[in-house]
């Protein structure tokens, strides 16, 4: 099962990537992809750095795995609730709810971070 995990973990990242840079402005691709290389090996580090504070060593019978748990589960809650008072429902989603004034609203803030005019 662990095998089976890594592969799909794998070839989902893969896909995630191909998918982003295919998205993206020509003139925004090397800087975007960048930064999520970036953002990757910030996270494996910090994770690195949980692992380290909390576990005596990387025997789970011995060590402080739920501590571990716990900390990097905690760090996922913080942004997982930030982005819920940040991030807007899609306008389709409110469209199809029948909000249509938010929808607008949404899609004309859309365009203005983007630098466009409707």
């Amino acid at each position: 099962m662990r095998g089976l995990y890594y592969l799909t973990l794998s070839v989902t990242i893969i896909s995630l990537l191909i998918n982003l840079a295919e998205i993206t402005p020509m003139k925004n691709r090397g800087s975007t992809m960048t930064l999520i290389g970036l953002f990757y090996v910030f996270g494996e580090l910090l994770c690195c750095l949980i692992a380290y504070l909390t576990t005596d060593n990387l025997n789970f019978t011995t060590g402080n795995w739920r501590g571990l748990l716990i900390f990097s589960s905690f760090l996922a809650l913080i942004s997982f609730v930030l982005l819920l008072f940040w991030l807007d429902e899609s306008p389709r989603f409110d469209i199809i709810k029948g909000n249509y004034k938010k929808a607008f609203k949404i899609i004309d803030k859309m365009f203005s971070i983007n630098f466009r005019e409707v």
